[in-house]
């Protein structure tokens, strides 16, 4: 992540919050962030620098539901103008994060190498509800087998790697050094 994402969405929640729409705002940019990752050719004219801004308002204009909030429409617009609709993704990220920790809950991801009961879920959401004093604990996971045993997780900018992968990895740049 770059610095440029948190401010992007720092500046967007702060708005959304003084015109009392900060879900639904949130909400809106989401969802052109989700149709702009799902469509490759979406993707492709939104993202290609070689298409003309004006062309990328126009469709984004017809792509925006008739009851989006102006400024959220305002908002993609102007990244469009910026060249930052490449960092969508992420400034919505830092956007719910930032939401959430105004909400009092942490938001956790946890990825593991085979998918995690429940009991094991609510141990891991309660020791960080305690490390970070806060009310709820968001988890979401992911599995990828190729960390062989052992998670990973991730809160905010932070990665704690405690994988079997992790470690062999580790150990192999010690040796190597």
């Amino acid at each position: 992540m770059s610095a440029v994402e948190p401010r992007y969405a720092e500046a967007l929640l702060q708005t959304a919050e003084n015109r009392q729409q900060a879900e639904k705002i949130g909400k809106t940019i989401e969802e052109f962030s989700s149709l702009l990752q799902s469509s490759t050719d979406l993707k492709f004219f939104m993202l290609n620098p070689v298409i003309p801004i004006k062309e990328k308002k126009t469709l984004l204009k017809q792509l925006m539901q008739d009851d989006a909030p102006l400024f959220a429409q305002n908002f993609l617009m102007l990244l469009v103008d910026k060249g930052r609709l490449v960092n969508l993704t992420a400034i919505v990220d830092t956007y719910n994060r930032m939401m959430a920790q105004q909400n009092g809950v942490l938001i956790v991801r946890v990825i593991s190498a085979k998918p995690l009961t429940q009991d094991e879920l609510d141990e891991i959401a309660e020791t960080y509800r305690k490390k970070h004093g806060a009310e709820q604990v968001q988890i979401n996971v992911e599995v990828n087998a190729k960390l062989l045993g052992g998670i990973k997780v991730q809160i905010g900018d932070v990665l704690t790697d405690d994988s079997i992968y992790g470690r062999l990895q580790k150990l192999t740049t010690a040796i190597g050094q």
